[in-house]
């Protein structure tokens, strides 16, 4: 038992460390994956994201008008790091929120892994970063392509090229 505290704990001082280097940033305006789908309505956009994350293996938690959330069990390092002893399981969570502008649909979106789902002892940790957002980034640009060709309009570029982090900003935000 004591070996795997220590275990744990110098796998987890090892991702720290590893999460110390500069974090990629998306070429969005909040730096974060989001788009805006012209010309789309929210029932179409929720459609067209429950139907990708279904064909993924993603499990429906909660979907209302303006926030759709899909969860499914973790793997590998990350449910074993962030397991506890009150509940070893760890889900990851990716959850979109849905605001209607006037040129379309603005989704943002977001990942978590969820330390004792379910539970008064539920606990979040930020999994939006890296290769995780970027990912997300992509699915959010390929629902809004289908959507915006289906609407006539062109294809928007890409956002998923990283841009350089200014150098006033806080290392973590």
């Amino acid at each position: 038992m004591r070996g795997e505290r220590a275990f744990r704990i110098a796998a987890l001082f090892l991702l720290i460390l590893s999460g110390c280097a500069a974090p990629q940033v998306l070429s969005t305006p909040s730096g974060r994956p989001e788009v805006t789908i012209r010309g789309a309505k929210k029932k179409a956009v929720t459609d067209a994201l429950v139907s990708r994350l279904l064909a993924k293996g993603w499990v429906i938690k909660t979907v209302n008008e303006y926030q759709l959330i899909f969860e499914r069990d973790a793997e590998g390092a990350a449910g074993f790091l962030l397991s506890s002893r009150y509940d070893p399981t760890v889900k990851v969570r990716m959850s979109f929120a849905l605001v209607d502008e006037s040129a379309g649909v603005h989704v943002t979106g977001r990942a978590d892994y969820v330390t004792n789902p379910g539970s008064a002892f539920e606990r979040l940790t930020d999994a939006t970063v890296g290769q995780s957002a970027v990912n997300i980034q992509d699915s959010l640009e390929q629902v809004r392509n289908l959507l915006e060709l289906a609407a006539g309009y062109p294809p928007a570029p890409s956002s998923t090229a990283p841009r350089p982090r200014a150098a006033t900003s806080p290392p973590f935000e």
